[in-house]
């Protein structure tokens, strides 16, 4: 009885054995082919975004769009790139630029960008090989069942008419670049998750453009007259110094010097914050977190510096928000910059420091003033009292400048008429209630 039971029990376990096996074996196939993009430095990584941008620029200036560079891969002695930058306005689609070791843009090729199918594809024959690129969604429409159904692509693998066949890890986000030895077509395009499930392919849900590179003519300076111009001489005692945080309201590039005939050094992006610290002429001299070093920029690129002196004010609605660096509370005052869709560019122009008191909050985080709000920080009017308990017959304290301009108070209680008052400087006292206002179209009276 017993062996019977061994007898038995034993066919089993090796078929627990063999389909375990088998699945490492299937998970194992797929993680073992990496994608073969090499390692890209991050300095040649900015050098292509300033190629691209600059392209861009020059190209297509009207084109506002946000710049996206999904992925770069090495090529013979340059690089792929695949971008997107969309208008805003008919269909998206992608461009594929070949660069060369020197960072000059040489061809283009534009591809489809995914729409219900959950990837695109699209291929350029050059030089013997086949260079297959696109993009990924996380959503795909079924049309037998006309149902939209989630998916999650961690594979591809591209397979060849004449048998040859790639598999490579992709990140959704990133898009895919794989290139083949083989000059055949493509026979199947199959996408897959981290547990080997296929998720759509080429024949059954998607399609495949074939594209050719567009030659560019490459009016980029040589090396050497770059060089000379960059070592171009400008009076630097005519700068004029400065120190503005602001913000950048254009895609542009970033120079060794004040003029276009300087050596781009890298590219910044609309919404980036950056710290003005002179300027000649029409250009400011920078520095930002994600660029090394200080650069040039044309002014007009940054928020005119009106609006950081003219009173447009809000008032924070949100528990807790964070500019920059500086956390701010329901009831605090920000300088409004500039208002996008869902999100505004604020200031904090009371704070003595220069940098980390500017950047983006959520538009559902404020409100422009009004009457109605509650705000525990505004200005104290011009020559105003300011005194040691709430009684005119206390004692009269110093008044701090007030007499010749207005200043910035924070609201620590009301009482009778009368709020205490403190600043970021030694004034702390009281004061009557209708001397606290915050500038607008018509004056604002303090209200709990």
């Amino acid at each position: 009885m017993t062996w019977n039971k061994i007898m038995y029990k034993i066919p089993a376990f090796w078929v627990i054995v063999i389909s375990v096996g088998t699945v490492c074996l299937a998970l194992i196939a797929f993680t073992a082919n990496p994608s073969k993009e090499g390692t890209i430095s991050e300095g040649d990584k900015r050098k292509l975004e300033a190629a691209v941008t600059e392209y861009y620029l020059k190209a297509d200036p009207a084109n506002r769009g946000t710049l996206r560079i999904y992925n770069i891969k090495k090529y013979g002695s340059g690089y792929l790139v695949l971008t997107e930058k969309y208008r805003g306005e008919g269909e998206s689609f992608s461009v594929l630029f070949l660069v060369n070791h020197d960072f000059n843009i040489v061809a283009k090729a534009p591809g489809d960008i995914p729409k219900s199918p959950c990837f695109s594809a699209n291929v350029v024959k050059d030089q013997g090989k086949s260079i297959v690129y696109g993009n990924f969604k996380n959503k795909k429409w079924n049309p037998k069942t006309d149902l939209v159904v989630d998916v999650q692509i961690d594979f591809i693998k591209i397979t060849f008419e004449d048998g040859t066949y790639i598999r490579e890890q992709v990140s959704m986000d990133k898009g895919y670049i794989v290139v083949a030895d083989t000059l055949s077509n493509i026979r199947n395009i199959e996408v897959y998750n981290s547990k080997g499930e296929l998720q759509s392919d080429l024949i059954n849900e998607s399609s495949c453009s074939e594209f050719s590179f567009i030659k560019e003519e490459n009016k980029t300076l040589s090396h050497q007259e770059e060089e000379k111009d960059s070592n171009t001489l400008f009076d630097k005692s005519k700068v004029q110094e400065y120190c503005l945080e602001t913000v950048v309201i254009n895609d542009c590039l970033s120079r060794e010097g004040p003029g276009e005939n300087y050596k781009s050094i890298g590219s910044l992006k609309y919404g980036d914050i950056v710290l003005v610290e002179g300027r000649y002429g029409n250009w400011v001299l920078c520095a930002a977190d994600n660029l090394h070093g200080k650069f040039w920029i044309e002014a007009g690129n940054l928020i005119e510096e009106q609006r950081h002196t003219k009173y447009n004010l809000g008032i924070i609605t949100a528990d807790e928000v964070k500019v920059g660096t500086v956390t701010l509370y329901k009831g605090n005052l920000v300088q409004v910059l500039k208002v996008d869709k869902d999100k505004t560019c604020v200031t904090i122009r009371v704070i003595d420091i220069n940098v980390g008191k500017t950047g983006w909050i959520k538009n559902s985080d404020y409100v422009l003033v009004k009457n109605g709000v509650y705000f525990n920080q505004a200005y104290l009017r011009k020559g105003t009292a300011i005194y040691e308990e709430p009684s005119l017959k206390a004692r009269q304290l110093d008044d701090y400048g007030t007499k010749n301009k207005e200043m910035f108070v924070n609201i620590e209680k009301e009482q009778n008429g009368w709020v205490l008052i403190s600043t970021y400087g030694p004034v702390n006292g009281w004061v009557r209630k209708e001397n606290i206002f915050i500038p607008m179209s018509d004056a604002m009276t303090y209200e709990e």
